[in-house]
Parts: structure tokens; sequence; C-alpha cells
């Protein structure tokens, strides 16, 4: 709910506007959610983790002003989601991964997430990083066209903020900016905000998944 809030709060600004995505940890950008309060908290708080993170999905592939991330490190499952989620992604040229790592803990993806990943990725880097749990480097990342540019680690944050200011004035006009959008993206932000248990995926799922 915070971090949606704050993605309004950016909305409201009048005139050029643009966002930066970025994180204090100086080798992570976001790692994923937090299994251990998951495992302490009970599933009912990984549910409501997950549905909120679909619905700042939702509103990263809706916003309506330029958004780019400063990948300074690793990037994994949710992480990749929100970085992916950004219209641009500038990384660090030396460190982290990009990586989905629920084939390795029993979880699946929801369908809004892989909607998204789909989308934005070519169909074998999807299917390598869903099915294989494959993890892209940097390089890898850029010749795959998971990243836009890799840059020294100290420039990260810098380059992503002259990228997100060169792009600023696309954010005038926000009802434009969002219209266009929601052109591009509006399955994948239809079944985000739809949440983590999409009733028809779900009976999808149940018909389809041999009983063991």
């Amino acid at each position: 709910m915070e971090i949606r809030l704050l993605l309004e709060q950016v909305e409201k600004n009048k005139g050029n506007t643009a966002l930066v995505l970025a994180s204090k940890d100086q080798k992570i950008f976001v790692a994923g959610m937090d299994l251990k309060y998951i495992s302490k908290n009970g599933i009912e708080s990984g549910i409501k983790i997950a549905e909120e993170l679909m619905l700042v999905l939702a509103k990263l592939l809706k916003l309506s002003v330029p958004c780019v991330a400063a990948v300074n490190g690793h990037a994994v499952a949710a992480g990749m989601l929100l970085a992916i989620g950004a219209d641009y992604r500038i990384m660090n040229k030396d460190f982290g991964i990009w990586k989905m790592s629920e084939i390795f803990l029993g979880m699946i993806i929801p369908l809004g997430a892989s909607l998204l990943l789909k989308k934005k990725l070519h169909p074998s880097v999807h299917r390598d990083l869903s099915l294989r749990g494959r993890s892209f480097g940097p390089k890898e990342a850029l010749e795959n066209k998971i990243v836009d540019e890799l840059v020294p680690a100290e420039n990260v944050f810098t380059r992503a903020v002259e990228l997100a200011q060169s792009l600023a004035h696309l954010g005038k006009n926000k009802n434009v900016y969002q219209q266009l959008k929601l052109s591009c993206y509006y399955n994948e932000i239809e079944a985000n905000e739809k949440g983590k248990f999409d009733k028809d995926f779900l009976e999808f799922m149940i018909k389809n998944t041999p009983k063991l």
C-alpha cells in the first residue's frame, strides 16, 4: 500500500515529471519477498504481500510518468518484477543477477507477473527464467535486452537520474502518457489488478494439474 501511495504522489506533480526506482542497499536492488517473515507469520501474510505486489505492478505498468529502475545489484523474484515493471533499466555492469527463483521454492509465478515477463522479455528468456530458474548476469542481461544500459556501480543512480531527466518532458501530459501505457499493457494491467488468486486462473490450474 505504501509504494502505491508514493506512486500516486509522484503522479500529482505538476509539469515535467519522471521517476527513478532505486535501492539503499549497495548490492541488492530487491531480493524478493521476505520468506522468513512469511514463515514466522503464516501463509496468509505471504498471500497479502503477493496480492499487494500485483497491485504495485499494475500501478507501475499504468504509471502516468516515465519510470527508470536503477539496478545496482541483485533483482530476484519480486525484485525482478518491480524492475521489469519500470519503463527502462540501468544496471551495474559488474555485479548482480536477474532471477525468478520460484521453481526452486515450490512456488508458482502469479499469472499477472508471468504475463508481465512474457510481454517485456524475449520468449526464450521468459521460459528460462520461469522453468529453469536461470540467472542472468549483467552482460547476459544486456545481450537479452533485460536491461537498457550497463554502467559502473558508482554511476548507476546518476545515469538513471540523467535518463529520467531526459524523459521528464514526456511526463508533463500525464493523461496521454498513461493512455499510451494502457494501450501497451492492457492485459498485463488487468491480470495484476485481479491479484495473485484470479479465480479463472486458479480453476484452470486445478483442472490441468494431475493428482499424484
